[in-house]
């Protein structure tokens, strides 16, 4: 279960981290961006403030040549006296003629002089309506650009909030990189309590390896013992059988003997003695037949309690190897379990150098940011 929100935490930490780049890579394109957009700015800047000048001199020149058109009308209104003058002059006589010629001659100038002030004045006003038109075209810029920069300061202020929440973000996964540490350091432990665990589980599987040899060594012995006791009673049997077959031989014979004891009465005592010799025979036969099922009663027994321990045995046996293939089924799943264990730790300090290498990287971004968007305002 651990294992599991363990894996779960470091997913979520992935994701966030996967969503991190993702707004440093937007933050960073439109950080581009704006830079390229305050460059163009400031260029069409320079380009108004030099088309003021270039309209503010050509104002003044254009002022300057009012001026002059003004004192040329003057001098023609001058010209025009002189030649009224002349005129009337030439109706009085002819000693005026060199005045007169003077005089036209003054007026040609003024008429070039005119025709040159013309040209330029309709030079002037040709420059003037390009420049007009290049104002125009640099106002319209300037409120496309003063529309741009609105757009780009609301623009700059979501991505504020966004890089707000994304530092809420980089906490998070400072605090989760902090539990993950936490993590490991309990999974260190716990390594360390398998390793104890698995120490203390050889040792029990090789004490228990041990007593499973002697069980099994004390299992042979006893079947040994059951069978040198299982001769024994066959043994016993045949020869049980034999007496028996001996005391039903004497029986016939003494009865053959009580039968013909009467005719064989007088044969005297010697006969008697042979009886009673018979007899004392039979009647150790008989205790010999009752010690021998006393000996068979005990031969059973200890059979019937070497059968009853050799079950035991193999009870304790068949336990001891359950035992025994489970412990080494739990040191094999032990041993997967820190080879896992420590393949997760591996990944996990790799993942966690990763973040935190992402993380500065985030940071320097941030104050980057932070910078760049004080100078911008």
């Amino acid at each position: 279960m651990e294992k599991k929100e363990f894996e779960e935490e470091c997913d979520k930490a992935l994701k966030a981290q996967i969503e991190i780049n993702t707004w440093q890579k937007f933050i960073k394109d439109l950080e581009e961006k704006n830079y390229s957009l305050i460059i163009d700015c400031q260029k069409h800047v320079e380009a108004s403030k030099l088309a003021n000048k270039v309209i503010a001199e050509l104002e003044s020149e254009n002022l300057e040549r009012q001026v002059e058109a003004e004192l040329l009308l003057d001098e023609i209104e001058r010209l025009r006296l002189a030649i009224y003058r002349v005129f009337r002059s030439l109706e009085i006589g002819n000693d005026f003629t060199a005045e007169a010629h003077h005089g036209l001659e003054n007026i040609e100038d003024m008429k070039r002089m005119i025709s040159k002030h013309e040209d330029d004045k309709q030079q002037l006003l040709v420059e003037n309506s390009v420049l007009i038109t290049l104002l125009e075209q640099l106002e319209s810029n300037g409120i496309e650009m003063e529309s741009q920069k609105i757009y780009f300061k609301q623009e700059f202020k979501i991505e504020a909030e966004k890089l707000a929440e994304v530092n809420n973000e980089k906490d998070e996964l400072l605090k989760i990189n902090r539990q993950l540490e936490f993590e490991v350091m309990k999974n260190h432990q716990h390594t360390g309590v398998l390793d104890t665990e698995m120490g203390r589980l050889r040792v029990q599987q090789a004490d228990l390896h041990k007593a499973y040899i002697e069980l099994k060594d004390a299992h042979s012995h006893v079947l040994q013992e059951n069978r040198s006791l299982l001769k024994k009673l066959s043994d016993f049997k045949e020869e049980k059988w034999l007496v028996d077959q001996e005391n039903d031989v004497v029986l016939l014979e003494l009865l053959a003997i009580a039968n013909q004891s009467v005719v064989f009465r007088n044969f005297g005592t010697k006969n008697v003695r042979e009886l009673n010799i018979l007899l004392e025979d039979l009647n150790s036969q008989h205790e010999v037949n009752n010690n021998l099922e006393k000996e068979m009663s005990l031969l059973r027994g200890k059979l019937e309690m070497q059968e009853a321990e050799n079950l035991i045995l193999k009870g304790s046996v068949h336990r001891m190897e359950i035992e025994l293939q489970v412990i080494r089924e739990s040191s094999v799943e032990m041993e997967k379990e820190i080879f896992y264990g420590k393949e997760i730790l591996i990944q996990k300090k790799a993942k966690l150098l990763d973040a935190k290498m992402k993380l500065e990287a985030a940071e320097n971004l941030n104050s980057t940011l932070q910078n760049s968007g004080q100078t911008g305002e």
